[in-house]
C-alpha cells in the first residue's frame, strides 16, 4: 500500500472508508489500525486501541495510552514475527540464560519478570518481598511454619490488595474507553487542582506507600 496522506480539513462528504493496517512506519504513517478514504488514500480516523496502543501522537496532537508491560511484550512479539524482523539472536539469548539459571538451582521465572517489568512496578514488588522476608525471620522467631504463614492473613491481605489494584484498573480502563481518554476522569473531576503542588509530590506518594507497607507488616504478623 502507498500514496498514504493525512487527510486535513472536513470528513462529512465522504459515506465509506476501508480499514487499513500498517505494519511499520509507511511514508512517515506510524504503525496502527486506520480509515481510509478509498479514492484518494487519506487517512481519515484512527483506530489504534486506546488501552496499551502503540501511537502516541497523531497529527500533532498528544494520545494518552493506560501501558501494560505484558501486552506490549506480546505486541513487539506478534510484530516481529508478522514483520519478519523479530531479533532472534536476543530470544535465544533469553533461552540460554534462563537454562543457565535454572542450572544453577534459582527459579527463571522470577528473574524474567523482574527483567522485563518497569522498576516502578518492580521496586513494589521488592517491597512486599522484604516485608515477607521479615515476616518469615519473625515467624522462625516464634516458631511458627512456613503453612501458617501461607495461610495467614497477611496473604489473604496482600491478595485483596492486588485485586483491588484489579479492579481499580479495569474501571479506569472502562472509563478511558467510554469518554476516549485515559485523562478525562482527572478533566472532569479536577481534584488534584485543588490539591495544588501535593498531586505530584513524590515525597507523598513515598509517604502513603510506607503507611502501606507498615499496614501490611502489621497485619501479616498477626496469628491466624
Amino acid at each position: 500500500m502507498s500514496g498514504f496522506r493525512i487527510a486535513a480539513g472536513s470528513d462529512s462528504d465522504h459515506a465509506t472508508y476501508q480499514v487499513v493496517r500498517v505494519y511499520v512506519v509507511t511514508e512517515g504513517v506510524a504503525a496502527g489500525k486506520y480509515l481510509m478514504d478509498p479514492a484518494t488514500h487519506e487517512l481519515r480516523y484512527v483506530l489504534d486501541p486506546g488501552i496499551g496502543g502503540r501511537i502516541h501522537e497523531f497529527t500533532g496532537r498528544t494520545i494518552p495510552r493506560l501501558d501494560s508491560p505484558k501486552a506490549t511484550i506480546m505486541g513487539l512479539i506478534t510484530d516481529g514475527i508478522l514483520t519478519h524482523k523479530l531479533p532472534w539472536t536476543l530470544v535465544l539469548l533469553g533461552v540460554f540464560i534462563t537454562i543457565a539459571i535454572e542450572l544453577m538451582g534459582v527459579q527463571a521465572l522470577p528473574v524474567a519478570v523482574g527483567v522485563y517489568l518497569p522498576i516502578s512496578t518492580s521496586s513494589a514488588m521488592f517491597a512486599g518481598g522484604v516485608i515477607r522476608w521479615l515476616i518469615e525471620r519473625r515467624a522462625k522467631a516464634a516458631q511458627q511454619s512456613i503453612a501458617e504463614i501461607e495461610s495467614g492473613p497477611g496473604v489473604l491481605f496482600s491478595s485483596g490488595l492486588i485485586a483491588g489494584g484489579a479492579i481499580c484498573g479495569i474501571v479506569l480502563a472502562a472509563i478511558a474507553g467510554f469518554l476516549g481518554s485515559a485523562d478525562a476522569l482527572a478533566e472532569k473531576v479536577p481534584i488534584f487542582r485543588s490539591l495544588g503542588s501535593l498531586s505530584a509530590s513524590n515525597l507523598l506518594a513515598i509517604v502513603f506507600f510506607a503507611a502501606m507497607g507498615a499496614v501490611l507488616f502489621r497485619v501479616a504478623s498477626q496469628k491466624s
